[in-house]
């Protein structure tokens, strides 16, 4: 048997807005990811392993951090 329950948030204004902010930046990382997955196929005709993806997130964050 699975039991489900829903929880309803109310979170402040500023709770929100850190949320928004958390879930743009996710969706920024999983699509830049995915665009260098894609990108290093075409190149090479195979994908990315995860560590070398994970190698490249440093890099990465040090950008984000640069253009806010």
């Amino acid at each position: 048997m699975m039991i489900c329950q829903h929880f309803l948030i109310e979170p402040t204004k500023e709770q929100e807005e850190k949320l928004f902010y958390t879930l743009y930046l996710c969706r920024k990382l999983y699509n830049y990811s995915l665009d260098q997955r894609i990108k290093h196929y075409k190149e090479y005709g195979k994908g990315l392993t995860y560590e070398e993806q994970q190698n490249m997130l440093p890099k990465y964050k040090k950008n984000i951090q640069n253009t806010n």
